[in-house]
């Protein structure tokens, strides 16, 4: 996910969000992966602040982009009811009005609000929409060009005033069907026997993958990363041309990771690292020294750092903070649906440590078991202790009322072409 903050003289500047779905930090260049799959990213990170240890609230798209907007965990929001049905009581439930949104508060400090995403779980009518003058929904699963495409009409509909933009691109989420043109890493692997098209994690956890076949996987999924990376290129581009990107303040990040194999896991909707570590760069003109830091944030403090950055008043309902001042030992991501369970990951730097609703337990070393393979011993572990005091007090967020309402057959239908539903 990008942002971006576009400065005109002493006015107030511009501010554009990019968000990559599913995109997974370890897989470009800047954090140690592929340099191919990530140029303009890296480029981003190099001249910037990149966070290595930056921690996504939820596992799928709803809930992590509604934290990130409203700044609340989700035991807070509850936006996140979950049903394989999809129907009345599911994952239908919306964002409540009186939920104060940063677009909401961008708008009200006279800012000409729009938005152009490409998933069906943030369209219009779920609520993310409020404080947005224009909100449109391109479910361009498999093109992301068209995302780039309308955010340079934004960008030109909404020149010569103060604007936000947030964009939500949606390559490297599954399927992995990347454009031909983007396929050449794929045919330097060995291929697998998997056939590839419209398949989701559902179908890859059936299955009894093999190494070709996780390779392939893998190959695929760099090959969309490289993919979102030139669009996000493009429109970097044109902010240039426009004498726009010297003026723009850019972060990075993602509403969550991806699982390609790891403990037989694929896509997200797992606890795992590779789902709730995400990446987030922030660059910018008033940013005068690159660097990284080590130390844990949370995407809830992105809008309040937007806020705190523009000199606006951060509401008190946010519950994130401002990380270019300070940073978090711990951060939270959690996973649950009403009625059959919940669990909460915290991380640390070293530690993740895992609390079921039948009050079992797990601990993993990240440093010696960066894929949480081997669980540690709980006995009489200093850690648990602290993780589970740290527990108690996440516990005690107050929550909001839901508002329910009914999904149209059309959008299930969608949703099943993403995965979501059997």
């Amino acid at each position: 996910i990008f942002f971006v903050f576009l400065f005109k003289g002493s006015g107030k500047p511009n501010v554009v969000f990019i968000l990559v779905d599913a995109l997974r930090p370890d897989r470009l260049g800047c954090y140690g992966g592929p340099e191919k799959n990530s140029l303009h990213i890296d480029n981003l990170a190099r001249k910037g602040i990149l966070f290595e240890n930056a921690v996504s609230q939820a596992v799928w798209t709803k809930p992590s982009v509604t934290s990130i907007f409203i700044s609340r965990y989700l035991r807070s929001h509850q936006v996140n009811k979950y049903e394989e049905s999809f129907q009345v009581g599911g994952a239908d439930n919306v964002l409540p009005d009186d939920a104060v949104t940063l677009a909401e508060v961008l708008k009200k400090n006279g800012y000409a609000t729009s938005a152009v995403v490409g998933n069906l779980f943030i369209k219009k009518g779920f609520g993310l929409d409020q404080g947005f003058d224009d909100y449109i929904c391109l479910e361009a699963l498999e093109d992301d060009s068209l995302i780039t495409a309308a955010a340079v009409q934004m960008v030109n509909k909404n020149r010569g005033k103060p604007f936000f933009l947030y964009l939500h691109y949606m390559a490297p989420h599954s399927p992995y069907t990347p454009p031909k043109s983007f396929l050449e890493n794929v045919r330097q692997e060995k291929k697998g026997n998997i056939d590839f098209r419209d398949k989701h994690q559902d179908f890859f956890e059936s299955q009894n993958l093999t190494e070709n076949d996780l390779k392939e996987l893998r190959a695929r999924y760099d090959s969309e990363i490289r993919y979102v990376d030139e669009e996000i290129g493009k429109f970097l581009s044109f902010l240039e041309e426009n004498k726009l990107k010297g003026k723009s303040l850019i972060v990075l990040m993602a509403d969550h990771g991806e699982a390609l194999g790891e403990r037989g896991a694929f896509g997200h909707s797992h606890l795992l690292n590779t789902v709730v570590r995400v990446p987030l760069i922030f660059y910018g003109p008033r940013i005068k020294k690159s660097r990284s830091i080590p130390n844990i944030v949370e995407l809830i403090d992105v809008s309040p750092t937007v806020l705190s950055y523009l000199n606006l008043e951060v509401p008190p309902s946010f519950q994130g903070i401002n990380i270019l001042e300070t940073q978090k030992t711990f951060g939270f991501s959690e996973k649950w649906s009403e009625g059959k369970y919940h669990r909460t990951k915290i991380r640390s730097l070293t530690h993740s440590f895992i609390i079921h609703d039948d009050g079992s337990l797990e601990l993993y070393d990240l440093q010696t078991d960066p894929f949480e393979r081997n669980p540690l011993e709980l006995n009489h572990s200093v850690h648990k202790d602290v993780f589970m005091n740290v527990y108690r007090i996440f516990q005690r967020l107050p929550r909001q009322q839901l508002v329910s309402t009914p999904l149209s057959k059309e959008t299930i239908e969608k949703l099943r072409s993403l995965g979501y539903v059997k």
